[in-house]
């Protein structure tokens, strides 16, 4: 991940030791209030671990606001 510097890719993070996606995936709809649970209570586990930023794409459709703060405006 530093093999290139922020502005060489759209990959922003580049000072991270590891890339951590965490997908939550249920085929029972009776399943999904559990797992999206499950996945958040991890989110806020690994957060002490984590940087303070995310990328872009793993976003939810909710959080589309932060792609300024994750890019910062002179990206934009």
């Amino acid at each position: 991940m530093r093999r290139v510097s922020e502005r060489q890719s759209a990959f922003t993070l580049r000072e991270g030791d590891c890339n951590l996606a965490i997908v939550s995936r249920w085929a029972d709809p009776a399943d999904a209030e559990r797992t999206i649970a499950w996945a958040k209570q991890l989110n806020r586990q690994l957060a002490p671990h984590s940087l303070e930023s995310t990328y872009v794409n793993y976003l939810p459709e909710d959080e589309g606001s932060r792609v300024a703060s994750i890019y910062g405006a002179a990206s934009l």
